[in-house]
């Protein structure tokens, strides 16, 4: 129940880089190639939680800030705003990053290509919410601090079981490369 996956069918790749980390030996990197009919995916399962706290801890550098690349948090009814589908999502737009809260995307920041940025979520199930704080590296201070946050769907108690770093979703005009 508690495994990866990689999805590289296109023309992109995920794979593993020891140039680009922030911490250990390695990082993965993410790299989408635009008009290829598909796109590459780093993605997490776990058993299902419908209640409860979840924490999130990651960190993410990006060589190319103005190509669009996801970061999510689902349900069993996948990458979908509806109830037990999309519940923590930051994607960028414009060369912002920008969490999707309430199903609205709301601009957080201007990303910096590479530099890292530490994300930290408390994600409540119960509630629908969460608590969003990322620092960039180099800041005592963070980048942003917000908390009750509306989930993506705000769908209250919606049940969650993967994780998943992409590029694109839908228009297969991204040409990012990303690091997690």
């Amino acid at each position: 129940p508690d495994t990866f996956a990689v999805f590289a069918r296109s023309r992109g790749t995920v794979r593993l880089s020891g140039a680009n980390r922030l911490s250990g030996y390695r990082s993965v990197e993410i790299r989408d190639v635009a008009a290829d009919g598909d796109f590459p995916a780093l993605q997490g399962y776990f058993a299902p939680r419908s209640k409860g706290k979840l924490f999130l801890h990651f960190a993410f550098m990006t060589a190319t800030p103005y190509e669009e690349f996801n970061i999510a948090l689902a349900g069993p009814q996948g990458f979908n705003l509806r109830k037990d589908g999309l519940g923590f999502w930051l994607k960028t737009r414009e060369g912002h990053l920008c969490q999707v809260s309430d199903s609205m995307p709301k601009k957080l920041f201007v990303l910096e290509p590479f530099v890292w940025y530490v994300v930290n979520a408390a994600y409540d199930i119960d509630q629908g919410s969460y608590d969003l704080v990322i620092q960039k590296e180099g800041l005592e201070k963070p980048v942003v601090s917000l908390a009750g946050q509306a989930t993506a769907s705000n769908q209250p108690g919606s049940a969650v079981d993967k994780f998943s770093f992409i590029g694109d979703t839908n228009e297969d005009q991204s040409n990012v490369t990303y690091y997690v």
